[in-house]
């Protein structure tokens, strides 16, 4: 097989910068500050890489170790929270953090990235598309 399309809908994307909360804590006397990942964060990652599990066993996708391009359509609802994403590969880190070990061993394996942001709709649709890349891909795009 050599692409696979996953759909989520309903599931808020979130970025790491927002997913990330500081705190700080005591070690040999000394204030030392520390991230951790937020609850709504590993919430968005844990649903996520669930739905990507559950669909590519479906579709017959193994996990795959060749580099891929990622074609990527981001639709936030009119209704939604808060401003638009400016940078929407930092708002999809969650979905790419989530499909680690379900569609790629590593996401530095991805050597193309395109997407696509609409506003529209009544609810959050991330629809991923991943196509392996052959040599003659990566060729002609050096060329």
């Amino acid at each position: 097989m050599q692409k696979i399309k996953l759909r989520f809908v309903g599931i808020r994307p979130i970025g790491k910068q927002h997913g990330t909360k500081m705190r700080t804590i005591r070690k040999n006397g000394k204030v030392i500050p520390c991230g951790y990942l937020s609850p709504e964060y590993k919430q968005v990652t844990h649903a996520v890489g669930m739905i990507g599990k559950v669909q590519c066993n479906q579709k017959g996708w193994l996990v795959t170790d060749e580099p891929l391009e990622a074609v990527c359509a981001f639709v936030q609802p009119k209704k939604a929270k808060g401003r638009m994403y400016d940078i929407v590969d930092n708002a999809l880190s969650s979905y790419f953090d989530a499909l680690e070990g379900v569609v790629y061993k590593n996401d530095n394996q991805i050597s193309r990235f395109i997407v696509e942001r609409f506003t529209g709709g009544n609810d959050w649709v991330v629809e991923m598309e991943f196509r392996k890349r052959g040599i003659y891909d990566q060729q002609t795009e050096n060329t």
